[in-house]
């Protein structure tokens, strides 16, 4: 209980410092959240169904343990690479380890459902329905086929 309490004031602390606050929860059909470029938020935004996070899920699902002998083809890893120097150095060990962290998530989720015990657990979502944070459990979702998804949704603050 505690471990969720600090998650959820570090997740608060993070919405606060970005300039948003929290407004409301609640749930989502996944198709309804759109994604954006993190380093071009004017971008052409897309849903999670075209997104590489849920690609590589659906390479893991064909493939297994089989799809990291080829990792650096996939979209993921293309994708990563792309926004390399944006915030973070994203080397290629850095990448792996986010995939399989992507692929642990969903292998979780499946195994042991999804526990949405605080607003840091939903997927957050800004006021005009892009995503912020939470691309991950997102993907996962959507690969376990969910038909909505827990959101807290943002705003920017006055």
């Amino acid at each position: 209980m505690f471990s969720m309490l600090r998650r959820s004031l570090a997740f608060r602390r993070k919405v606060h410092r970005a300039g948003l606050r929290i407004v409301g929860t609640g749930q989502l059909p996944p198709e309804a959240i759109r994604w954006h470029r993190e380093d071009d938020p004017a971008s052409v935004t897309f849903t999670v169904h075209f997104s590489p996070h849920l690609s590589l899920l659906h390479r893991y699902q064909e493939w297994g343990e089989n799809l990291w002998p080829v990792f650096q083809r996939t979209a993921y890893y293309r994708w990563h690479r792309s926004l390399r120097g944006f915030q973070h150095p994203r080397p290629d060990d850095w990448i792996e380890a986010m995939g399989r962290r992507l692929v642990n998530l969903y292998l979780d989720i499946q195994r042991n459902g999804y526990r949405c015990q605080s607003v840091a657990d939903r997927i957050a979502v800004l006021e005009d329905g892009r995503l912020w944070d939470g691309g991950h459990r997102l993907a996962c979702l959507t690969a376990l086929g969910w038909a909505e998804v827990p959101v807290v949704k943002l705003e920017r603050r006055p």
